[in-house]
């Protein structure tokens, strides 16, 4: 049987190390993994550490910064790029702080300027794709993942869906309260990429939701209320409190991951057979609760339950609640929504629809548009928040 291939790109990333290491928990068959990227350096060193932690498996590791080469024949695509790299992701930070905004690379005015920014690549991916592996599932992490998912579905051929491990592990920090097993429970979802709603936890047939504001008491779930879940009947994901709270301080994470990332590469330097220790100042969760699961999904003769953004028919990369095997991905049927979640989702969703008309035809108007619609921005401040945003885009 011909061996399945994987192309990683963004694959230079030390942080890629991680996904390295949970692959190597054997949950996945093994394969042909090929790292694409710029930095030749980081590429060599860790399809040294791969070849290292997972050719005792039965996988080729290779890294590659040729883009036909890492793709040419490839079953999935894992699509990690950051465009602009953490330069871009400072930049839009800064913008965020002039603005009095959280600064996010999903959310915001941060969050337009990062999607601004990626489209141009993605066009050229999506070309790519279809080259060189047309049928290959994409599997895109790539943030703000609703947007980058629609627009890979719009332009490439295949599959694209998107991948967040947020949704199941806000389940399981609502288990946790509740004291039931995540894995015995049921539950139901909707939304967008880091802005969606858990609907319904259900446990022997019986919804356990309404009982978590009371378990909480005084306190929170990722900054999530126990009053704010009964106004809405439902539990939002954290990134929701960035809409009701003040900004927090703004803090350059950027920074961070720009020492982190150096950090790594030197431990891989100095020994590029060992797991870099610098790994676990960076958590990195999505590629054991998303990436291998669904990797192990695309063997599995019957469907594994996922997460995932796939586009509808409106062209809007929403959240659902799935079934993966090789035979594809089957979504839930959307679930019935409590009045004040339909409200916050209409919102959500139009205002989405405004930052994909400003990445599909950005002109000032559209780009205002979007951030006028913006429900991380105060009222009335999106003219500021155009200016400030066109004053820093390249021409």
């Amino acid at each position: 049987m011909t061996r399945r291939k994987v192309a990683v790109l963004g694959g230079s990333s030390p942080f890629a190390a991680t996904l390295l290491d949970e692959l190597g928990g054997g949950a996945v068959e093994a394969m042909t993994l090929s790292l694409f990227g710029r930095d030749r350096e980081a590429l060599d060193l860790l399809a040294t550490y791969g070849t290292h932690r997972l050719g005792s498996l039965g996988w080729r590791v290779t890294g590659t910064a040729d883009l036909a080469a890492a793709l040419d024949g490839a079953d999935v695509v894992i699509h990690q790029i950051r465009y602009g790299g953490l330069d871009g992701r400072a930049a839009d930070e800064r913008l965020a702080a002039r603005l009095g905004v959280p600064a996010d690379e999903t959310l915001g005015p941060g969050g337009l300027r990062a999607a601004l920014r990626m489209a141009p690549g993605l066009s050229d991916l999506a070309r790519a794709l279809a080259t060189h592996c047309p049928g290959a599932v994409v599997l895109n992490l790539t943030n703000p993942l609703s947007c980058s998912t629609a627009l890979l579905s719009r332009w490439a051929p295949g599959t694209t869906v998107g991948l967040c491990e947020l949704p199941e592990a806000t389940v399981a920090e609502a288990c946790a309260v509740l004291g039931v097993p995540a894995g015995d429970v049921d539950w139901e979802y909707t939304g967008l990429n880091h802005r969606g709603f858990v609907l319904r936890i259900l446990h022997g047939g019986r919804d356990l939701l309404p009982d978590l504001p009371g378990r909480l008491g005084g306190g929170d779930l990722g900054g999530i209320t126990g009053p704010e879940i009964e106004r809405l009947g439902a539990l939002p994901l954290k990134y929701f409190s960035l809409f009701t709270r003040p900004p927090p301080r703004p803090v350059s994470r950027a920074g961070v991951l720009v020492r982190t990332r150096r950090a790594i590469l030197d431990e891989l330097r100095a020994d590029p057979t060992a797991s870099p220790p610098s790994l676990t100042d960076r958590r990195q969760p999505w590629y054991r609760d998303a990436v291998v699961p669904f990797l192990g999904a695309l063997t599995s003769g019957t469907g594994t339950p996922v997460v995932v953004s796939v586009t509808d028919a409106d062209g809007l990369a929403r959240e659902h609640r799935a079934d993966a095997s090789a035979a594809g991905v089957e979504a839930h049927p959307r679930p019935v929504v409590p009045g004040p979640v339909a409200a916050w989702i209409e919102r959500l969703e139009a205002h989405e629809r405004l930052v994909l008309d400003a990445v599909l035809d950005p002109t000032p108007a559209s780009i205002g548009a979007a951030l006028d619609a913006d429900p991380l921005l105060p009222a009335g401040a999106g003219p500021a928040a155009t200016r400030e945003l066109l004053a820093g885009l390249p021409g």
